[in-house]
């Protein structure tokens, strides 16, 4: 800052912006605005400091910005020279200075830092880029203040190979904030590396703070005899460190001078054939690893392992060199059968330019091969460049060798054999030992191919577990959950699980294991309240879920993942202050997978007050090998850590186990193969526990001798038929045992699934039956029956252990002491499910089992000789999601609804009966229209707080609940019937709803007792 004004200097800074030529005109602007004292004036003076001959700067101005209190002055460089093809080192500087006579200068005038029309301006003030007004942009941009690196010179020429070295000239220009260095690559072009100039040892150039100015690196050069010619290389600039930028020239050129004019040619003369970056002379007859004419080792056998070189043809002329053989690398000599050309070259080297080809090794007889590679062209000097190679080829010893896999198809419940053969096509005999996979395996997100950390949080939507509101809930495990698909757990499928307040849980449902002190795995359960077996532990430690501010949830996240949560739970020492002290809460959850995967992941963690106290890992069948322990008493957790625990693939596990191992050894798992001989390794593959229609793989591991394989891996996949369908559609009275009913022509058992794309017609149970699993997509609904018409017996029953998809057409119970329950998964996305007409049938829902609405009809009731049937839902939540879902009460009764509503989706109640909501808490925010009939509130907050109400025809019944809703919509005549019974419904401004003039009677209005 001068006397009442600025000064500035603003460098004219060449950057690769600035193409190498003459500039006419170069121009910036300076803006501000005058303080308005009358009788003052700001004026403007420049000077150019470090400019060419030639060079000069010119003031224009000042200039009003139209009708604005903003002017400007403009300052041109004029004759502006780039040295064309190189970064000029001359810095041209315009010291310039604004200074108002009179008034007071204030740098709150200074305008350097607006936008005034087209025209950017900037606030760095002595940094000011230059902007081509004629070009309307910016050249160049801010200085940065750690300055450029760049070579002095685009090209650097040694007047003589006898100079010894080359001196190549790097520079800092600008900035000089920090240390800065970058480093320097050398690259042959005709002058090659090794040959004609050699690669220094330190190639890093370095700046200290504040330092700017030129560094050097000396390029030794190698004076040879050989007339060359001008040859060069390229030296290239990277790797800047300290913030410092790449100038307009990182790239050079670097010519060497030859002083051999007249003397003999160079060896490789205007052709030359490198390998490794080495210079292979012509007529070379000692193979060298170096430069790769030494193949090396390689075996020999059936399938001879094959080592692989690439060559590359340089060509130093300023003319095309033609490749004129046939082939164009030719191999000849005492073992040239043994090499081969993989890929050839073209047939021109272009020129100072190079091509590269590829040459095997693989030998077909042990000890030393050779031969030798000729190159025919157009070179006068060498028409047919050649040189030596030379291999080693090694007798093979045993060689394992094993054609494909297993494939097997099996009957659910049934067993097999199936072999693989091993051959031994070496000169030595082969030891083998064969594995099937054990356990699991578990991986962190920290490590290599671990899993991602990707916190699903359902604190808010799950289903409620432990929720407690006036004490804590301790060393409890609840009740059965039905999960929506079915967990490979150690090679059984599991479809229940029971969680633990202490950070586990269990597949075993007989259980009533509610144990808080954490053991080593394995151990042998039923003692001391142990967990007895199928047990997962996330976090296994004395836990305590707190009023108020725990949670312990479980929910389907997606199709194949169920997450269950413990949500800011804290130690039980901590029991009395954790309440208020978020400090001592921590969250962690276990991602159960359908694929078999377990993740256990970490939102928090909080070392325990007994000093890490806590255990992590996998539990099956109490200590007999099908265990895995990830930590004990070790701090083995992290905030921010996901772990997944794989099964071996598709669930095979320990053979010692039980009979649901799918793939066991039949015979010797280890053994000797003579020469020339062969082995059959037998296996034996049960589908007893595994599911129709699926394809379970694993592979089969030997270990062997073959230095060449030490390890194979077998593929091995087993298929379990059993994916049912009817053999024919609208048939009536099918008798479930009898095979031509069903596709393929089988009766399904139980662990069988369904896939009924075959629709309409009947199906008589004759029996209690039951299926794994059942998706129904077909064009009408299949009924099922008790007994056949003259049948005898009652009671038959249908029970769906996995997990049922009705898409289209549906599922019926019908008449005739029919009984069709639902332990797994009931997803009701299109047609229809439930009862059909005239039905005396039973329909039960397990409970806690997921329950999906996204679309379809619920058939809830039926009547059969004057006797209602109803519906048994269960405990539990009920997802509605989309649009379409029906829950239809035909009969004129009343069907108890005992499950929660959540999700987002609408529903409808159809048929004249009443449906009695009972499921409390309910937390849907979807549409819930009554088309007919009566919804009854049969409990508290049972709609949800956001959803709304449509009544379109139907009639709500208060039945003297207080119930509150987001909406109230009437689209047709519709009912609320108060019932003489103190209630009330509380609803938000509904202004915006369209009752489309029609009539709401409310009715059971009694004075004194009611009110509206």
């Amino acid at each position: 800052i001068i006397s009442n004004g600025v000064r500035l200097q603003v460098a004219l800074n060449n950057r690769a912006s600035l193409p190498a030529r003459e500039i006419n005109t170069l121009a910036f602007r300076y803006y501000y605005t005058p303080d308005g004292v009358a009788g003052t004036a700001v004026t403007a003076t420049a000077a150019l400091i470090g400019g060419l001959s030639g060079e000069t700067i010119s003031v224009h101005g000042p200039t009003q910005v139209g009708a604005t209190s903003t002017w400007f002055y403009e300052f041109r460089y004029n004759n502006a020279y780039i040295v064309p093809g190189e970064y000029s080192r001359y810095r041209r500087r315009a010291q310039i200075d604004i200074v108002q006579s009179g008034g007071t200068f204030s740098l709150s005038n200074d305008h350097s830092g607006d936008t005034v029309a087209a025209n950017a301006t900037y606030t760095t003030i002595g940094d000011m880029p230059v902007y081509d007004f004629a070009a309307g942009k910016l050249l160049g941009g801010f200085e940065p203040t750690s300055g450029y690196i760049q070579w002095r010179r685009a090209h650097f020429n040694n007047a003589n190979e006898h100079a010894g070295s080359i001196i190549l000239v790097a520079e800092r220009v600008g900035g000089a904030a920090g240390p800065v260095s970058a480093t320097a690559a050398l690259t042959s072009g005709s002058a090659i590396a090794g040959a004609d100039f050699t690669i220094p040892g330190n190639l890093t150039l370095s700046w200290a703070d504040g330092e700017t100015g030129e560094k050097t690196l000396s390029v030794p050069i190698v004076e040879d005899p050989y007339d060359e010619g001008r040859h060069y290389f390229t030296a290239t600039l990277s790797g800047l460190t300290g913030g410092a930028t790449a100038g307009l020239v990182t790239e050079a050129r670097v010519s060497i001078e030859d002083n051999d004019f007249g003397g003999s040619p160079d060896p490789g003369g205007l052709i030359q054939v490198m390998g490794n970056s080495l210079i292979i002379a012509h007529n070379d007859i000692t193979p060298s690893p170096a430069d790769h004419t030494d193949f090396g080792s390689a075996t020999t056998s059936y399938a001879p392992s094959e080592v692989t070189r690439t060559y590359t043809i340089k060509n130093n002329d300023a003319a095309p060199i033609n490749l004129t053989g046939s082939p164009r690398v030719q191999i000849t000599g005492a073992n040239a059968s043994e090499f081969a050309l993989v890929t050839p070259p073209p047939a021109t080297v272009p020129a100072e330019g190079s091509v590269t080809f590829q040459v095997k090794f693989a030998p077909t007889t042990a000890g030393t091969r050779t031969a030798t590679l000729s190159i025919p062209n157009s070179n006068p000097t060498i028409p047919a460049y050649q040189f030596a190679v030379k291999g080693f080829g090694t007798a093979p010893g045993p060689v394992a060798q094993i054609a494909g896999g297993i494939e097997a198809t099996l009957a659910p419940s049934s067993s097999g054999s199936a072999s693989v053969t091993l051959n031994n096509l070496g000169s030595a005999s082969l030891t083998w030992n064969g594995t099937l996979p054990l356990n699991y395996t578990a991986t962190s997100s920290s490590s290599p191919g671990g899993p991602a950390y990707e916190w699903i949080d359902i604190s808010i939507t799950g289903n409620v577990i432990w929720a407690p509101t006036v004490s804590w809930e301790d060393d409890t495990t609840s009740s059965a959950i039905s999960l929506p698909f079915a967990i490979p757990f150690y090679g059984t499928n599991r479809s229940q699980m029971k969680v633990c307040t202490n950070g586990w849980l269990t597949f075993d449902t007989a259980t009533t294991a509610n144990d808080w002190s954490n053991l080593i795995i394995p151990f042998s359960g039923n003692t001391n309240s142990r967990p007895s077996s199928q047990a997962v532990f996330p976090w296994w430690d004395d836990l305590i879920v707190l009023a108020n501010v725990s949670k312990v949830l479980w929910k389907q996240v997606d199709p194949d993942t169920v997450a269950i949560t413990w949500h800011n739970v804290s130690y039980y020492v901590w029991r009395s202050t954790a309440g208020s002290n978020p400090a001592q809460r921590f969250s962690f959850q276990v991602l159960l997978k359908r694929n078999g995967d377990i993740i256990c992941q970490y939102k928090d963690v909080l070392a325990s007050p007994d000093s890490n106290r806590y255990t992590i890992g996998l539990q099956n069948a109490n200590a007999t090998g099908q265990w895995l322990q990830y930590a004990y008493n070790t701090p083995s957790a992290e905030t921010g850590v996901a772990l997944r625990f794989s099964p071996p693939p598709n669930g095979n596990h320990d053979p010692a186990g039980t009979t649901a191992n799918w793939a066991v050894f039949s015979g010797a798992t280890s053994g000797t193969t003579a020469i020339t001989a062969n082995t059959s390794i037998g296996l034996t593959l049960n589908t007893t526990g595994l599911v129709s229609g699926q394809t379970y793989r694993t592979d089969l591991t030997l270990a062997t001798n073959d230095p060449a394989h030490p390890s194979i891996q077998v593929p091995v996949s087993l298929t379990v038929s059993g994916l049912y369908n009817l053999a024919s559609a609208g048939v009536a009275n099918r008798a479930w045992d009898t095979a031509a009913n069903w596709s393929p022509a089988v009766a399904p058992g139980p662990a069988d699934r369904w896939n009924l794309t075959t629709g309409g017609g009947s199906i008589d149970l004759r029996g209690n039956r039951s299926l794994g699993a059942a998706t129904v997509n077909a064009a009408s609904a299949v009924t099922v029956h008790g007994q056949g018409l003259g049948g005898s017996g009652s009671g038959s029953s249908l029970t769906l252990n996995g997990a049922t998809l009705i898409q289209q057409g549906g599922l019926r119970v019908g008449g005739w002491n029919a009984a069709l329950h639902v332990n797994g998964a009931l997803t009701l996305s299109g047609g229809s499910f439930g009862f059909a007409s005239g039905s005396n049938g039973a329909l039960t829902l397990a409970d806690n089992s997921a329950f999906t609405l996204s679309g379809g009809t619920f058939v809830t009731a039926a009547t059969y000789l004057s006797v209602n049937y109803f519906t048994s839902f269960g405990t539990g939540d009920v997802l509605v999601s989309g649009t379409g879902s029906v829950l239809q009460v035909p009969v004129a009764g009343e069907q108890p609804f005992t499950r929660r509503f959540t999700g987002n989706g609408s529903w409808t109640k159809t048929g004249p009966g009443t449906l009695a909501l009972s499921g409390a808490g309910a937390s849907h925010s979807g549409v819930v229209q009554v088309d007919a009939g009566a919804v009854k509130l049969a409990g508290q907050d049972v709609l949800g707080d956001a959803s709304t109400l449509r009544l379109n025809g139907g009639t709500l019944a208060l039945n003297g609940y207080a119930e509150t809703i987001g909406a109230l919509d009437v689209d047709a005549d519709s009912t609320m019937d108060l019932g003489g019974i103190a209630g009330a419904l509380v609803f938000a401004d509904s202004s915006a709803q369209t009752w489309a003039g029609s009539a709401l009677a409310i009715t059971g209005y009694v004075p004194g007792v009611n009110s509206v």
